[in-house]
């Protein structure tokens, strides 16, 4: 998990890097497969992913293990590296963390919750590890991505697991994903400060102009997202957004023109993580309501933790993949684009 170029930093043996290539594109066609868990019972894996899985649990049981012992991992950062900045090996980290999340999946659907509830925490600690270590953008968004991949999880437990609603109710993606972006123009400025080359094939007289141009783009950077975080996120157009900061970039600035990242749909993006969580938790919240003996809902709406958007609850009367005479669907809030969720709750049993 460490950065690349780590001295010491431990490889896989040619024969446990060849099994794992083999089931590569199965473990990411199941994952994104199953991002959005509409409560179905859950399928047994793929054979491939079964018998991997299989043979790397004793593993899983000792990186779980040495967690739970603490104190959580943290990854040397030195920010003041600027663009030079090193970052984990994130690949790596995502791959634990699918493994993870597939043996909790198979612990429940053995009905073993205890088992899986305490690999999912492991899962989430992990990962809230890594996010709280490194404030730079491509870090933030492999976090909130394992926050995506580990929603299905928690919705499939019989019973809610205990502090999670109100973990997920207080996730704050949107400041992380804003501050990163801010990391990002700060990287820009710090690397305008060294005195060694910035390109080393450069004219050294033009090294000074090149060193400017960067600390000209930071400086703009910065404004960029200042003005970004200004904007109403249920309407943002990230694409449009990108060509209204480039066309204002004036034409000598190479460096600018060369370097802003069309990254601004990570804010969106972030907005989406949090909903996924929130509505995670309404289905564990009505799900309780459900099995303690509550009556089908009227119509209703409630508000969602972004303002001006609202959950939609509505009765569904006979679901046709569970024993169950009602249940709740909770559909999405429709003006954020691109979030397509909707759950079909049963009570558990009924």
């Amino acid at each position: 998990m460490a950065p690349a170029d780590t001295p010491g930093r431990v490889h896989p043996t040619p024969e446990a890097a060849k099994r794992f290539e083999a089931i590569r594109k199965s473990l990411t066609d199941f994952f994104n497969a199953s991002k959005l868990s509409t409560g179905e019972p859950l399928a047994p894996l793929p054979p491939e992913l079964a018998a991997f899985l299989e043979t790397v649990r004793p593993n899983l049981d000792t990186v779980r293990a040495r967690l739970a012992q603490g104190p959580a991992p943290v990854w040397a950062r030195d920010l003041e590296a600027g663009l030079d900045t090193r970052i984990p090996n994130l690949l790596g980290l995502l791959t634990l963390q699918k493994l993870l999340l597939l043996d909790a999946r198979e612990q429940l659907r053995a009905g073993r919750e205890a088992q899986a509830l305490e690999i999912l925490e492991t899962s989430w600690q992990l990962n809230r590890a890594l996010a709280d270590n490194s404030p730079v953008l491509i870090v933030q968004l492999l976090a909130q991505g394992v926050i995506r991949v580990q929603q299905p999880i928690p919705r499939s437990f019989p019973r809610t697991p205990a502090g999670w609603p109100e973990r997920l109710l207080h996730l704050d993606q949107q400041s992380r994903i804003l501050r990163a972006l801010r990391c990002e123009a700060f990287s820009a400025y710090r690397s305008s400060t060294f005195e060694r080359p910035i390109k080393d094939k450069a004219w050294p007289p033009a090294q000074g102009l090149l060193r400017w141009a960067l600390w000209d783009y930071a400086r703009r950077f910065s404004v960029i997202v200042d003005k970004l975080s200004r904007k109403d996120v249920r309407d943002l157009d990230p694409d449009a957004f990108n060509q209204e900061q480039q066309d204002s970039l004036p034409r000598w600035q190479f460096m600018a023109h060369l370097m802003l990242p069309n990254a601004w749909d990570a804010w969106p993006k972030s907005v989406h993580v949090e909903l996924e969580a929130e509505l995670t938790a309404l289905v564990l919240e009505e799900r309780e309501r459900l099995a303690a003996g509550g009556p089908p809902r009227a119509a209703d709406r409630r508000p969602s933790r972004v303002k001006g958007l609202t959950w939609i609850y509505e009765d569904v009367p006979g679901l046709a993949w569970v024993a169950a005479t009602s249940g709740t669907s909770i559909n999405s809030p429709r003006r954020l684009r691109k979030l397509c969720v909707a759950i079909w709750l049963s009570p558990p049993g009924r």
